[in-house]
């Protein structure tokens, strides 16, 4: 089966309080409401979690990524994920949320 890494990049200011932020964002569940053409998003155990994206087509090919993450929290400003290589994942992530 064929991986597809993905790379994500992107800075934004909310004004918020950074106890807020972060709260917000370690609610993977609640969070993942705003990732761009994500389906679903479900808890694949502790503190880990199945992202499944929706259906791409083009010509005859149609592709859904998918993949398993496991999420760590330093409590006040940082985030990282890191993929487990599920046994139905295609996609590689890896990486973090710096508040």
């Amino acid at each position: 089966m064929a991986k597809f890494p993905t790379e994500v990049e992107r800075s934004i200011t909310v004004k918020v309080p950074l106890a807020r932020a972060y709260g917000y964002l370690w609610d993977v569940l609640q969070s993942s409401s705003c990732v761009p053409g994500l389906a679903s998003c479900e808890r694949a155990g502790a503190d880990t979690y199945q992202f499944i994206f929706e259906a791409r087509s083009v010509g005859p090919v149609n592709l859904v990524s998918r993949y398993t993450a496991r999420y760590e929290g330093n409590g006040n400003d940082r985030i990282t994920f890191h993929g487990i290589g599920a046994k139905k994942d295609n996609t590689d992530v890896d990486g973090s949320i710096r508040l």
